[in-house]
């Protein structure tokens, strides 16, 4: 007797489609979180399908060391589903025209500095800071006009900026959840100032075109009384999302993801655990400490 065969029927492992963004001063990093991007990608599609999409601010000069602008572009184009670049005097022009019509100023400094063991406040920021802000803004808002044009609807969507090394993937977990509700956005206590640290959040497609989009609310955001943190915080607010914090991720200050910087000085080595800075150096993005305040 010929034994039966049962026939089981498994829905596919991929569940949806998500959106891996990168935005920001693409040639600051140097290349040297390219790994890390990648494994956090496929990280991400081993449960769905991910498109990358990347706006580089192209620039030459950094941290007052001379580069070339399209330093990361061959590895960006190449591993990005859609690359969009613009030099940063393009970018200024946006930008200074914004502020004359705005008003731009901040009056709390969310950034500080350290000296000895003391850490200053800047109050408020100064013209270059907030440009710089100002700039940052306008790289999230171009994320999120490619969200607003997209033919696609996406599940979730990750936004980085592209000058910083996140140590952790991204939770399965916290992206179904984010495919179940559509208020909730992930993020971290790296760095909150005086709101909510921005430069790696996990969110809805319309959640994250609204908050990347705060370029469009120039009218509420200038003048602004605290600081960018802020102004994150003020946009949750005002849309009813809920920040939620990645799991299992470290969520002290400067844990989950540090900048890097051109001068190759880590500006939040202080804070950082020992295995994470010893990956940064092995990725050959710290090579040097600073010394350690008295």
């Amino acid at each position: 007797m010929t034994p039966r065969v049962a026939l089981c029927w498994l829905p596919s492992l991929v569940s949806g489609k998500l959106l891996f963004a990168m935005y920001g001063v693409t040639s600051r990093a140097g290349g040297c979180n390219k790994g890390r991007l990648l494994e956090m990608v496929d990280n991400l599609r081993q449960q769905d399908v991910v498109d990358v999409y990347t706006f580089a601010n192209a620039v030459s000069v950094i941290d007052s060391v001379s580069v070339s602008s399209l330093e990361d572009s061959n590895f960006l184009a190449s591993f990005s589903d859609t690359y969009e670049r613009e030099r940063q005097h393009i970018v200024d022009e946006h930008v200074a025209a914004y502020c004359r019509l705005h008003a731009c100023s901040y009056a709390k400094g969310g950034m500080h500095r350290h000296k000895g063991n003391k850490t200053i406040y800047w109050n408020p920021y100064t013209p270059a800071m907030t440009k710089n802000a100002v700039r940052q803004l306008y790289e999230e808002w171009r994320v999120s006009r490619y969200l607003a044009r997209s033919n696609a609807k996406y599940d979730a969507v990750v936004a980085v900026t592209a000058d910083i090394f996140p140590f952790y993937n991204i939770s399965k977990g916290d992206v179904d959840a984010v495919k179940a509700n559509e208020a909730l956005v992930y993020g971290t206590r790296n760095t909150d100032a005086n709101g909510f640290t921005n430069g790696f959040f996990l969110g809805s497609h319309s959640a994250m075109q609204k908050l990347l989009g705060r370029w469009d609310l120039g009218e509420t955001l200038f003048p602004n009384a605290g600081d960018f943190e802020f102004q994150v915080r003020e946009t949750f607010e005002k849309y009813g999302f809920r920040r939620v914090l990645f799991t299992g991720m470290p969520q002290e200050q400067c844990a989950s993801f540090v900048k890097i910087r051109r001068s190759r000085q880590h500006n939040c080595v202080f804070g950082m655990k020992p295995r994470d800075e010893a990956t940064l150096r092995r990725a050959g993005c710290l090579v040097s400490r600073r010394a350690k305040p008295p």
